[in-house]
């Protein structure tokens, strides 16, 4: 059975892309550990490179974000400083991946049996006001796809 992995990954590397896309990339040519932002960490060789920022159900607020966005982190196979190993020593592949129907019963079977699950939706500018229960659309200002 494949070992689990948690994986923070720019679709297709830098040239953006879907999730079958970056998940085949992977298999092939690997990819290596990150972690959630943290500019001095050593216990991953590229954690998130984003400040967390804009408002959250909790924790509330975590200041503004940049207003045209952040820029996006040139694509270079190296490893933070302070990290133990080498980018090529760090890589992890995986096995296989495939789609799963989209049952309920499927996917709680398949999390069941092999662990966590990738999924995407789209994502529409009223999604950013929702707090709690169950979501609605309430616009049609297609905004991106998670």
């Amino acid at each position: 059975m494949p070992k689990p992995i948690i994986l923070t990954f720019f679709l297709h590397r830098c040239h953006g892309g879907n999730p079958i896309t970056a998940w085949m990339y992977v298999k092939q040519h690997g990819t290596c550990s990150g972690g959630p932002y943290n500019p001095s960490a050593t216990n991953a060789c590229k954690p998130y490179p984003f400040h967390p920022c804009g408002y959250h159900y909790e924790p509330p607020y975590l200041g503004d974000c940049p207003k045209d966005g952040y820029e996006k982190p040139a694509c270079k196979e190296e490893c933070q400083p302070g990290f133990s190993k080498k980018y090529d020593q760090n890589k992890i592949y995986v096995e296989k991946h495939y789609k799963v129907r989209k049952s309920v019963k499927d996917i709680q079977k398949e999390i069941l049996v092999f662990g966590p699950v990738q999924a995407a939706i789209t994502v529409y500018e009223d999604f950013y006001h929702y707090r709690k229960g169950i979501y609605w659309l309430s616009s049609n200002n297609l905004n991106f796809i998670l």
